[in-house]
């Protein structure tokens, strides 16, 4: 869910009114998924999954660091921009289990660039 609130807020970011286009069957897919998803972004509260877009890579790693996270994003050129996506949900899980960190993870094949950190 964090990458379908992190394009929501990228929506809202731009105004609003756009179209995400694809470019190849990747982004299709996750098009496919954003579009399918969104209305689920209602089941989280504003606490439970954060979200920020921004044009300025500093405030993007300030809201990282106050989240925990070791991940930094370079500097945008003119016209980019980026955004983040946290979510924090506490579950009660039928197992007992342990803490992990995955790096590089995307929850679709051949994501694209870009450094995932999930914990």
């Amino acid at each position: 869910m964090n990458i379908v609130s992190a394009l929501l807020k990228a929506e809202e970011f731009l105004g609003g009114g756009n179209t995400w286009k694809s470019v190849n069957a990747t982004q299709e897919a996750l098009l496919v998924s954003f579009y399918t998803k969104r209305e689920s972004l209602t089941l989280f509260t504003a606490d439970e999954l954060r979200a920020l877009a921004d044009t300025v890579a500093a405030r993007l790693n300030e809201r990282l660091k106050a989240e925990g996270f070791s991940i930094r994003l370079s500097d945008f050129g003119a016209g980019e921009f980026g955004m983040v996506s946290v979510g924090d949900i506490s579950l009660e899980w039928l197992q007992p289990g342990g803490w992990t960190t995955l790096h590089d993870f995307c929850s679709l094949a051949s994501c694209g660039k870009g450094l995932h950190e999930v914990r």
